[in-house]
């Protein structure tokens, strides 16, 4: 009876470890829709890995997920490191991955309050001798119907930063660091204030003009980095950063 047992055990394990050697090593791998990205945007992110059962994704900043393909939103700036790691389906080998991504703050800093920008629009306002007068403007809370990559229309209450710039671009915004001047000269903005809780319907807020400053602007394909470092006609400071795609808001503006 001993013997039958002894043998019993013996091919019990040679079938266990039949089953887990058996077992493929997996390959973790992904991809993601952008490396770059400011506060308020959504990183989705799409598991490539081969022979994996379950994953883990570990995004850098604290959060953690077990989806296959999870999306994830960064709400402080930062360079993050996620690492997904994927298991057989017993669990006893895998494999990891990483990548980078970069955060980008979307906000506003005023008299140590931080108000969140979520989208951007750009308008062509007037051309003169061949220097073209543009509104940039960065903004949240409102409520935006847009046909592609142009803005029809806008409602609601919310906060912006607005400037009237002077540039030589007929379509879209070359990089450039624009100053504040009294002169029309291209890398310059004449007019620029800041509005808070701002009602579109009845022309209604607390507004800050902004009287000196800077508006650093870089381009990464058809996404924007946008630096603002300014000081209002009160003396307080405004400053901020925004990285997103600017819309056009004008029937009359090239798509």
């Amino acid at each position: 009876m001993k013997k039958l047992n002894y043998l019993f055990l013996l091919i019990s394990g040679i079938v266990i470890f039949g089953m887990t050697s058996c077992q493929k090593e997996p390959s973790a791998s992904f991809t993601t829709d952008r490396v770059k990205v400011g506060t308020t945007d959504t990183v989705n992110f799409t598991n490539t890995s081969k022979d994996g059962d379950n994953y883990e994704w570990n995004f850098g900043d604290g959060t953690t997920s077990k989806l296959e393909n999870p999306t994830h939103t960064f709400s402080t700036e930062g360079t993050y490191t996620v690492t997904l790691k994927a298991f057989s389906k017993n669990g006893k080998k895998s494999s990891e991955v990483v990548t980078t991504i970069k955060v980008v703050a979307n906000n506003l800093e005023y008299d140590n309050k931080k108000y969140i920008l979520t989208n951007g629009l750009l308008m062509k306002n007037s051309v003169t001798n061949h220097v073209y007068e543009m509104i940039v403007t960065l903004y949240s809370g409102y409520k935006v119907v847009s046909s592609g990559n142009n803005i029809t229309s806008m409602t609601g209450t919310g906060n912006y930063i607005k400037f009237l710039i002077y540039a030589n671009d007929t379509i879209g915004l070359s990089p450039n660091v624009f100053n504040y001047s009294y002169l029309y000269n291209v890398g310059t903005f004449k007019t620029a204030e800041f509005a808070v809780e701002y009602v579109l319907a009845k022309n209604v807020s607390v507004k800050y003009p902004i009287v000196a400053g800077t508006l650093n602007v870089k381009k990464e394909g058809d996404y924007y980095e946008i630096s603002i470092d300014c000081t209002a006609e009160n003396t307080k400071a405004i400053k901020g950063s925004f990285y997103g795609k600017l819309k056009y808001f004008n029937p009359y503006y090239p798509s």
